[in-house]
């Protein structure tokens, strides 16, 4: 909605041709069954199968998008037909896998009923998010050069990693965080509990910053010089992606005590912060101001849901 409301007003970057919004339709289609197949997998517990189906899915939409901008004109397309096509060739997998597993059933309407009262809330706040996704190539394509928007765009496709191993944990533990939420009783077991998600933390981005030097080396070595300046970008970019994997840990009670509607106000609060902060530091900063921006947003959507959940639980331990 956002994006069509930006659209609407003739904004340059998302005057897009026509043909690219059916690529969306149809990518958007052929990805649902991998979505479907991973909710089973959360739901039963599979976490290496999960972590493997979504993190192959993730690698692929980036190798597509980097070998696009290296195979061709580095602009908007390549990285849109990566990011449309990776989770595209996944789904039709994931309909396979699906298929053979026996998974595919016709729901009823107490499902039908479950899944509207679930989406009423949560897919405001998805579409906003998913938005603000790729919001920051749309500033960088409107304030920058078409070079600078491919070397932005290798970048964030090489520190998209790190935010696809968080949430591919996050989903994988999600019923492990649930067991937990449902036997804390008090304020010194949500205490313990936090301090547990803290560590996670800790601990994913410990194993980031690994990665971290492998993409330097990768820059360095592996892709052709005039790629070199994309470095410039990444140390802003991964510390986005690695506020975003701390922000998961802390996301998982809203949804036990079915306060989704929290999430609507915390995305809606978070896109007129970011559309914000961004105009006003990509007009001064260019391209470098986008990056920032995006790390600020992040760092605002972690402190507002820390603050937020932690008021929520304690409340909601108080009154059981």
């Amino acid at each position: 909605m956002a994006a069509a409301g930006i659209a609407l007003l003739g904004w340059r970057p998302l005057v897009i041709p026509s043909q690219w919004l059916v690529y969306v339709i149809l990518a958007a289609g052929a990805n649902a069954p991998l979505q479907f197949y991973l909710s089973v997998l959360q739901a039963e517990g599979r976490a290496k199968r999960f972590g493997v189906i979504q993190n192959s899915a993730t690698v692929l939409s980036a190798v597509l998008s980097v070998l696009f901008l290296l195979a061709f004109s580095g602009d908007w397309t390549s990285r849109a037909a990566g990011v449309l096509l990776g989770p595209a060739i996944a789904g039709v997998a994931a309909a396979g896998l699906a298929a053979s597993e026996r998974l595919l059933r016709k729901p009823n309407r107490e499902v039908w009923r479950d899944n509207g009262a679930l989406a009423w809330a949560t897919v405001p706040h998805s579409a906003v998010n998913s938005f603000l996704g790729f919001a920051d190539r749309l500033f960088v394509a409107h304030y920058a050069t078409a070079a600078v928007l491919g070397l932005y765009g290798v970048a964030s496709q090489l520190c998209i990693v790190p935010f696809a191993i968080g949430l591919s944990l996050n989903n994988a533990l999600q019923p492990w965080w649930m067991a937990r939420l449902k036997t804390t009783r008090n304020l010194a077991d949500w205490k313990s509990l936090r301090k547990t998600g803290v560590m996670i933390s800790i601990g994913v981005c410990a194993f980031c910053f690994v990665y971290l030097f492998v993409v330097y080396f990768a820059i360095k070595i592996a892709l052709p010089p005039n790629y070199g300046r994309a470095w410039h970008f990444v140390p802003v970019l991964f510390g986005a992606s690695l506020l975003n994997i701390i922000y998961f840990q802390f996301v998982s009670p809203i949804f036990f005590y079915k306060q989704t509607k929290i999430l609507s106000r915390i995305g809606y609060g978070n896109f007129v912060f970011t559309l914000a902060i961004m105009f006003f530091l990509a007009d001064r900063l260019g391209a470098m101001g986008v990056a920032i921006a995006l790390a600020a947003s992040r760092g605002f959507l972690l402190l507002w849901t820390v603050i937020t959940t932690d008021r929520m639980v304690k409340r909601e331990l108080s009154a059981s």
